[in-house]
């Protein structure tokens, strides 16, 4: 890069950080003013949590008989203007009432102040008609604006910790920041009511902190007070993200290996930082053991108790056999991973997902080809610097200890979040793909990593190495333009047929 350009560069990097992050967000306030309430995944369920948490507080949620309640739920999702659940601290839809409580306890403040006696008074709040609008639904589509915010967060945190992992590659850091915020599913999950925006965001601090700490630019002191925190967070937010323990210590080893010291060396800070995770959440967990039984911290059997009629892997699999159970959870977790919306019932057309298909093994065939370089490299010992016959565009530091390290710390997100889902699968049918979605800047930086390796493989083809970025920033613009397109189709053709009568 030349003295001219290097200005022009710090420049345009934040730009197109910044506007990736703006549209973003702007994709999502469609996505959270044009679906009906109630009409995602658990959203009442969600909400009434917050408003319990408005109307008792400082009590929490207990999971108790009558929170689930299927036929409510039917007519909730076939009906989606029927007002219900006047009474929350009695009745309703509560069956999410055993979650950890950091995403309820930051959504209700701003509701607190509408508390009067056991009812809310919202009327004429914000100018609206409220005979027409219920106070539940008031504080949904209150909360959903509020979840857009983390959604922001988390993309300002993925383009930092793709761009510290490949410091002289930033369109990949940008490439996968709008992967995430242009994901139709992701877009959608993020504009309504549901922990998953919290737990999102969580991993993405996880993963700038290892980041950070596998290119040095953290001490191991520091590290091992964010990992504390960082786990100690996690484990009030949601269960999906409980392992993210794992990379985090994994990223301590990992450090400590390339700086030539013992690993013997890197366990006692890793035991550090579950004791302080631990120690903050202990709270909670004692308040449970108290409400549920001391051998029940979390409250999933209290859960399992609860939700009576909720499907179930056995008896799916009894009514359809081991080939149609297979067939569904590998098509449905697709098909969700990308987008299916309402409650996993409006799905895209069908020749999208067969074209997210086709590009999803591409990009893994570019993926794999990226690790295998990445690990002739390691196998070389090359260090840092790869300037050889690998790398055909000319350059730098795509393949080095650091990015490695930082494959290995992704690996275990991807294999930890599908471990849990699958062991979540084993005792309820619940293919859905956003669960993977704490796995999701592993992905879209996997994916974003695999055009361009495309890209440097066509430049070698042609005998143009100099081609191979504007190849990939090419490549990865489509891409990211298509998932963009998807995203406005869906809320123009799909979300629609959420509202009544359609």
């Amino acid at each position: 890069m030349s003295a001219a350009s290097e200005p022009a560069a710090r420049i345009s990097g934040p730009s197109v950080a910044a506007a990736i992050i703006v549209v973003g967000a702007a994709l999502a306030g469609l996505f959270a003013w044009r679906t009906p309430a109630w009409q995602a995944p658990d959203e009442p369920a969600h909400a009434n949590y917050i408003v319990q948490v408005v109307l008792r507080a400082p009590a929490w949620p207990v999971m108790e008989p009558g929170d689930w309640d299927p036929l409510q739920l039917e007519r909730l999702q076939r009906f989606p203007d029927l007002r219900y659940g006047q009474h929350h601290d009695r009745a309703g839809l509560t069956y999410e009432d055993h979650q950890p409580p950091l995403y309820y306890a930051l959504m209700a403040p701003p509701f607190l102040g509408w508390r009067n006696g056991d009812a809310l008074r919202c009327r004429y709040h914000w100018g609206l008609d409220l005979d027409l609008l219920s106070c539940d639904t008031l504080v949904a589509l209150g909360v959903r604006w509020l979840s857009i915010l983390l959604l922001m967060l988390t993309l300002i945190l993925t383009v930092r910790a793709v761009g510290t992992m490949l410091p002289t590659r930033v369109a990949v850091g940008h490439a996968a920041t709008a992967f995430i915020a242009f994901l139709p599913m992701y877009a959608y999950m993020s504009a309504v009511v549901n922990n998953d925006a919290l737990a999102n965001l969580v991993m993405a601090i996880a993963l700038l902190a290892a980041v950070r700490r596998l290119a040095g630019r953290t001490t191991r002191r520091r590290y091992v007070v964010w990992v504390g925190l960082i786990w100690g967070m996690a484990l009030l937010t949601k269960l999906t993200v409980y392992p993210v323990i794992l990379p985090l210590a994994a990223a301590e080893f990992l450090r400590t290996r390339r700086d030539g010291a013992p690993i013997r060396d890197a366990v006692a800070p890793a035991l550090r930082s579950v004791g302080l995770g631990l120690l903050i959440a202990a709270p909670w967990f004692i308040r449970n053991m108290f409400v549920y039984g001391i051998t029940d911290p979390f409250g999933l059997a209290a859960h399992d108790r609860v939700v009576v009629g909720q499907p179930r892997t056995a008896d799916w699999i009894a009514e359809h056999g081991w080939g149609g159970y297979l067939e569904r959870a590998v098509v449905f977790t697709f098909d969700s991973f990308w987008g299916v919306f309402g409650w996993m019932a409006a799905f895209m057309d069908r020749r999208i997902y067969i074209v997210l298909a086709l590009a999803s093994v591409i990009m893994t065939i570019g993926f794999a080809g990226y690790v295998w370089r990445a690990w002739r490299a390691s196998r070389a010992g090359r260090g840092d610097h790869i300037d050889h016959i690998d790398d055909v565009d000319g350059g730098g530091t795509d393949v080095g200890p650091l990015q490695r390290d930082v494959l290995v710390v992704f690996g275990l997100v991807v294999a930890t979040t599908v471990g849990g889902y699958v062991w979540y699968n084993l005792t309820f049918v619940q293919h859905q793909g956003r669960y993977l979605f704490p796995a999701l800047i592993p992905i879209a930086t996997a994916a974003m990593l695999g055009i361009r390796e495309w890209a440097r493989w066509l430049a070698k083809a042609v005998r143009r190495p100099a081609w191979a970025e504007g190849i990939a920033a090419a490549g990865m613009a489509a891409f990211d333009a298509g998932l963009l397109a998807t995203s406005v189709w869906a809320l123009v053709h799909v979300i629609p047929t959420l509202w009544p009568g359609q």
